[in-house]
């Protein structure tokens, strides 16, 4: 005889211990009880309508029976399915996050086999000159010029000691290539304190270190937006398309993040220096120290 204290996620466990009541050819007999406040029965949709009350000598209710048996069994069923739909979801929740990874990795991959950064680098410089020219004029449109081109002239002058002043007035079709110009002078004054080979070493570790640390923060606001979504998200294929949209933006955002953090980084290196009695101490990833090496 065989008595089960609950039911487990799963009818084929529980039958599999009904089981053991009868072996090798022999009868046996099985009974589960379980409590009001299982999981099953307290949250189980249509609990509240189960059959088979009845009342013992003491008072207490309870319920049992055939129809109960039916009803409890599609319960477990339901509660399979849903189980199972849970799983399908977290599985595509992180199959978004996994293509992430995997271009996130690749461009590193990419990167470190360049055989020339040159190239790579001059695309994100007229990607942030495009940027600029739109972050202060939205659609080449002009609201109130002279604070516009004041906080243009701010940032590209803290960010990459350029003399900026003289964008003021220039035809707003022409501004992204002049910015560009401007940020392309300002990494060439780097150049010149090192090699040709020294300075493509110096762009990739700058890039890939820059990318690493902000990668870390990336991937912790992605696993926010999944627990954000699980646990209050109660739209099923609607919750994972707002998932997935946020967290590819929210990609895009750190891409763009990189850039904006590498290229200044790339342009005060050598006046980071200058004031420096000794040189600053890096963290090196593996991948990197095999480059320099």
């Amino acid at each position: 005889y065989v008595i089960g204290a609950g039911t487990s996620g799963n009818a084929r466990v529980d039958h599999q211990l009904m089981g053991r009541s009868g072996r090798q050819g022999d009868f046996g007999a099985s009974r589960i009880f379980l409590s009001s406040e299982d999981r099953l029965l307290k949250f189980g949709p249509g609990a509240a309508k189960l059959a088979g009350t009845t009342t013992d000598l003491a008072g207490q209710d309870f319920r049992e029976g055939a129809l109960l048996s039916r009803q409890l069994e599609k319960l477990q069923n339901g509660a399979e399915r849903d189980a199972e739909s849970r799983r399908a979801r977290s599985e595509e929740y992180s199959g978004v996050l996994e293509a992430q990874s995997f271009a996130y990795y690749q461009t590193r991959k990419d990167v470190l086999s360049m055989g020339s950064f040159q190239p790579f680098l001059d695309g994100l410089v007229a990607e942030k000159a495009v940027k600029l020219a739109q972050k202060y004029f939205p659609g080449l449109l002009v609201d109130d010029y002279a604070r516009q081109f004041s906080g243009l002239r701010e940032e590209l002058e803290l960010d990459y000691k350029v003399a900026a002043a003289g964008l003021r007035g220039l035809d707003l079709n022409l501004l992204a290539d002049e910015i560009a110009i401007l940020i392309g002078a300002s990494l060439e004054r780097s150049r010149e304190r090192f090699t040709g080979e020294e300075f493509e070493k110096l762009g990739k570790l700058l890039y890939l270190q820059t990318g690493d640390e902000l990668w870390r923060d990336h991937m912790s606001h992605v696993q926010s937006l999944i627990l954000g979504t699980q646990l209050l998200g109660h739209n099923g294929r609607g919750d994972l398309a707002a998932y997935t949209l946020a967290s590819f933006e929210s990609y895009e955002d750190f891409q763009a993040r990189t850039m904006d953090s590498f290229l200044p980084k790339l342009a005060a290196f050598p006046h980071d220096l200058a004031g420096e009695s000794q040189p600053p101490q890096l963290e090196l990833f593996e991948d990197v120290i095999r480059i320099l090496g």
